[in-house]
């Protein structure tokens, strides 16, 4: 067999290894820009379009710098993911411009042990004297080097994706700069050294790296420090948006504390005014049906009862109009006939038994109303169910409510108060936009943990995306997104949790206490 041969045996390996290798990064840049990117083809177009242009440019006849290669590839993907979802472009051009850093942060550190290995087993001039066991050793050494640049790859990855845990947040223009400034330097420097290595093999002949080796640790350290770089600007970016969301977190529920507490004066006033009211209706109704049933006639009187006159004096006096009790009327001043004394009495009596039986149902029906609306057993959960439910009243929703107020003295009414404002105002907004809209709540008691549980309709549609096993908000606005994290919180100060489960349809949220 020829050398010809050979070097023919040699490109078909060096082409199919280098596509392989392709491949798998397109697979890891996927990888690396799933969490950041809705589910669906956006994720999956974007990896596509970098493999592919990376492959078209490793065939392209005319020889292609491998640095302009890359950046072509990203470019490429970059606007894939700007055509297909335009929302948070900066984070888009950031992720982008760190994965072009990565692949040249792997490639340099690769380079030195796979170069010294290549030497040892493939460049030694006994070799020459076995090409089939060279050939081999080759394959073995391509196979090698992709493997060490997946491996690399798959670790940065996992480092990036730990540290940079706020995935979905919206990046501004000023964090953009922030994040991009140490990339942007170390892409900078870079240049300047692969056109440093260029310039040398062009008038010397030679690789700079086969003269000077110290050049390959010189890069290795620059791209070290490049990666150190890139992970304290990601960090500091975490830092303040963990700031931020700390902040706004504690003014929303110190604004939700203070209306809580206001809340609790009021409603305790209300409730004790109620009470009271509730304790004296008794005896109103009782006086009532005390009135209404000496309004109706007598068995033994007929349809008139007579009484003396004094009495229907004053009745007349207190019930008829003027018209009625005038001098000379016929019923007040003077000895009036039978036959008016009975029509009189008549109308008293119906005047009575109409206004009185009226007026009690209605107050029975109110007293039976307060009796109803006043179940859960504490006063701020109360009110704060009757104007839930009043809400979804109004909104056309479905309200059912089982909940019963924890009987245990180490439960705080600030807490399950903030838990169910924060609960049922998630559980409106998704419940009035479907067309058969309900609310379900309910809690129960198992020994020393208390259960609430509260389940609302919701529009079906693509999974809702996670973020710290908390679903993302679709709102936007400053104060949104932080309903489920105070309920989190506040559930795991009783040494709780809370647990979504989310169907087509529907979104059930358990919140635990843990109340012993």
């Amino acid at each position: 067999m020829t050398m010809t041969d050979w070097e023919l045996y040699w490109n078909i390996v060096a082409y199919t290894t280098g596509t392989i290798r392709i491949i798998l990064t397109g697979f890891l840049f996927y990888r690396f820009l799933k969490p950041f990117l809705p589910a669906g083809r956006s994720v999956i177009c974007t990896g596509f379009a970098y493999t592919l242009v990376m492959i078209v440019l490793k065939f392209y006849p005319d020889s292609i710098d491998f640095m302009i290669c890359y950046a072509v590839g990203i470019t490429a993907g970059f606007l894939v993911m700007y055509l297909i979802d335009k929302h948070n472009l900066r984070q888009k051009l950031f992720l982008s411009v760190t994965w072009y850093l990565m692949e040249w942060l792997i490639w340099s550190m690769i380079l030195i042990p796979w170069s010294c290995l290549y030497e040892i087993l493939i460049m030694p001039r006994e070799m020459m004297k076995h090409p089939v066991l060279q050939f081999i050793l080759f394959i073995f050494m391509q196979i090698i080097h992709i493997l060490l640049n997946i491996v690399g790859l798959s670790m940065v990855t996992r480092i990036i994706h730990w540290v940079y845990h706020d995935k979905r947040a919206d990046m501004s223009v000023r964090e953009l700069c922030l994040m991009l400034a140490p990339v942007m330097t170390m892409l900078a420097g870079y240049c300047m050294l692969h056109m440093y290595s260029l310039v040398y093999e062009s008038d010397t002949g030679s690789l700079i790296q086969d003269v000077h080796p110290e050049h390959s640790w010189i890069q290795l350290l620059y791209t070290t420090l490049s990666f150190a770089s890139v992970l304290t600007a990601i960090i500091s970016y975490q830092h303040i948006k963990d700031s931020q969301r700390k902040e706004t977190e504690a003014t929303i529920l110190s604004r939700q504390l203070a209306d809580m507490e206001q809340h609790i004066h009021e409603v305790e006033q209300l409730y004790a005014h109620i009470r009271g009211l509730k304790h004296d209706m008794g005896n109103h109704v009782m006086i009532l049906e005390q009135l209404y049933a000496n309004s109706r006639p007598s068995a033994n009187t007929g349809s008139g009862s007579p009484g003396t006159a004094a009495s229907h004096n004053a009745a007349y006096h207190t019930v008829l109009p003027p018209e009625y009790t005038a001098p000379g009327a016929g019923c007040a001043d003077s000895p009036q006939p039978a036959a008016v004394f009975t029509d009189c009495g008549r109308l008293i009596r119906q005047t009575w038994s109409l206004e009185t039986e009226t007026y009690l149902t209605r107050l029975k029906q109110q007293v039976q109303e307060t009796v109803q609306d006043l179940q859960s057993g504490n006063p701020v959960t109360d009110v704060i169910l009757r104007e839930k439910q009043k809400e979804a009243l109004e909104k056309g929703i479905d309200f059912t409510c089982s909940f019963h107020y924890p009987q245990s003295p180490g439960v705080s009414a600030f807490d399950i108060g903030i838990v169910l404002s924060n609960a049922l105002n998630n559980a409106l907004e998704a419940a009035q936009l479907c067309t058969d809209p309900y609310i379900r709540i309910s809690s129960y008691h198992r020994k020393h943990t208390f259960i609430i549980e509260i389940k609302n309709s919701m529009l079906p549609g693509p999974p809702l995306l996670m973020q710290n096993g908390l679903p993302l908000t679709t709102r936007t606005g400053g104060e949104h997104g932080f309903g489920l994290t105070n309920i989190r919180r506040v559930a795991r100060n009783y040494r709780g949790d809370i647990d979504i489960v989310i169907e087509e349809d529907s979104f059930l949220l358990n919140v635990m206490l843990l109340t012993g």
